[in-house]
C-alpha cells in the first residue's frame, strides 16, 4: 500500500531517480535455497572500507550457516541507491540514509536488518597551516565528499547549516574514497576534504592536515544492513541465515584481534599496512562497531534529524521506525 501510493506520486513528479522505478525498478530476486537447503545471497556494498570487515568475514564463514554470500561494490550515495532500487543485490550495505531514502521515494519498501556501525566515521580536514579552522571558514571554499548524497555529503550539509553556513555558499564536490580526497587536497583541487581511518591518522602523523570538524561524534549509523521488505517477507529464513553469519563474524572480529586483522588485510589487500589496519580496528572495536547489530529508535531519530536538517531530504512521506523494522525476520538465537 505505502509503496504503491508513493510510487504513483513519484511517477507523476517525474524525478529522474523515481522514473526508473516507474519502469519496474525495485524488484529484486529474493534468495532461495537449493535442494540441500543452502542459500545464495548477494550484497551490494557502498564504498567498501574497513567498516565492512564483519560482513567480509561472514562471506568466509557463511557455509556454517548454509549461505553463500557474494558482493558487488559500488560508490556510496546516489549510485548505490539507484543500483539497489533497480534490483541489484539482495542486501544493501550502506549508510542508514540509503534505505530511508529508497523507502521514502517510493521505489520499494525497505527493512533495516541491523546496524554495523553506530557512529559516523568521517572527519573534515584542511591542509596543515591553512586558515580554515572551523566550519565558519568554509564560505566560498571547495569541499570534498565521498559521493553525492552519501553520508559524508549529508553530514557535511547538516553541520554547515548548524554552524550558520549555507551549503550553497560553498562548492561541494564528490571526490571518492579517502585517499582520493587527500590527493585532491594535496593537489589544490579542494580546500577541505573528508578523511576516515587509516588515511586520517597517516595524514595527521605526516603533518599534512589539520582537523576542521570531527563528524565521528554524531550518533549516526554509518553502515546498516537492509533489504527489500518483499524479499524479507518472501524468504525470512535466508535473511536469518545471513544475519546469523554476520553476527557470528562480528563477535569474532570484536574478540579476536588476530582474526580481525587477517580479515581486514584480505579485504583491503595492499591498500594499508598492518600497523594502519590495527590502529583502525582498535578504534572500530572500541567506538564504532555495534556488537549487537541492533538498529534502535534513537539511531533512527538521530538519522532522521540529520537527513532532514541537511536540506537534502524532505520530511514528507518519511518512513517511520516501525515501517523500517516491523518486518525484520524472527530468527533463533544463532541469528
Amino acid at each position: 500500500m505505502r509503496r504503491s501510493r508513493l510510487l504513483a506520486l513519484g511517477c507523476i513528479a517525474g524525478s529522474a531517480f523515481l522514473l526508473a522505478a516507474c519502469g519496474g525498478g525495485g524488484a529484486g530476486q529474493a534468495p532461495t535455497a537449493d535442494s540441500a537447503g543452502n542459500y545464495k545471497l548477494t550484497e551490494l556494498d557502498a564504498t567498501t572500507s574497513l567498516l565492512n570487515v564483519p560482513t567480509y568475514a561472514a562471506q568466509q564463514s557463511g557455509a556454517q550457516f548454509h549461505i553463500a554470500i557474494t558482493t558487488t561494490s559500488v560508490t556510496g550515495g546516489g549510485t548505490a541507491n539507484q543500483e539497489f532500487a533497480g534490483g541489484t543485490g539482495n542486501v544493501l550495505v550502506a549508510g542508514v540514509d540509503s534505505p530511508m531514502r529508497i523507502d521514502q521515494q517510493g521505489v520499494t519498501d525497505m527493512t533495516v536488518l541491523g546496524s554495523i556501525a553506530q557512529t559516523n566515521v568521517w572527519v573534515l580536514v584542511a591542509k596543515k597551516g591553512s586558515n580554515i579552522h572551523s566550519l565558519a571558514d568554509l564560505r566560498g571554499k571547495t569541499i570534498g565528499v565521498s559521493g553525492a548524497g552519501a553520508v559524508s555529503d549529508i553530514a557535511l550539509r547538516y553541520e554547515l547549516i548548524k554552524a550558520g553556513v549555507s551549503p550553497s555558499s560553498t562548492k561541494i564536490v564528490a571526490l571518492g574514497a579517502a585517499p582520493s580526497q587527500l590527493a585532491a587536497l594535496q593537489g589544490g583541487h579542494a580546500d577541505a576534504v573528508q578523511l576516515l581511518s587509516p588515511t586520517l591518522e597517516a595524514a595527521i602523523k605526516d603533518n599534512q592536515v589539520q582537523i576542521v570538524a570531527d563528524f565521528r561524534k554524531e550518533n549516526y549509523p554509518a553502515l546498516v544492513l537492509s533489504a527489500r521488505t518483499s524479499d524479507v517477507r518472501s524468504n525470512p529464513k535466508a535473511f536469518c541465515a545471513y544475519m546469523g553469519a554476520v553476527k557470528s563474524s562480528m563477535t569474532k572480529v570484536m574478540n579476536d584481534h588476530t582474526y580481525a586483522t587477517q580479515m581486514a588485510s584480505s579485504l583491503m589487500g595492499s591498500a594499508y599496512t598492518s600497523a594502519q589496519i590495527q590502529t583502525v580496528l582498535t578504534d572500530y572495536v572500541q567506538n564504532r562497531y555495534d556488537p549487537t547489530l541492533t538498529f534502535t529508535q534513537t539511531q533512527y531519530d538521530t538519522a532522521k534529524s540529520l537527513l532532514i536538517g541537511s536540506g537534502v531530504v524532505k520530511g514528507q512521506n518519511f518512513p517511520t521506525y516501525q515501517d523500517l523494522t516491523q518486518h525484520q525476520p524472527k530468527c533463533g538465537p544463532s541469528a
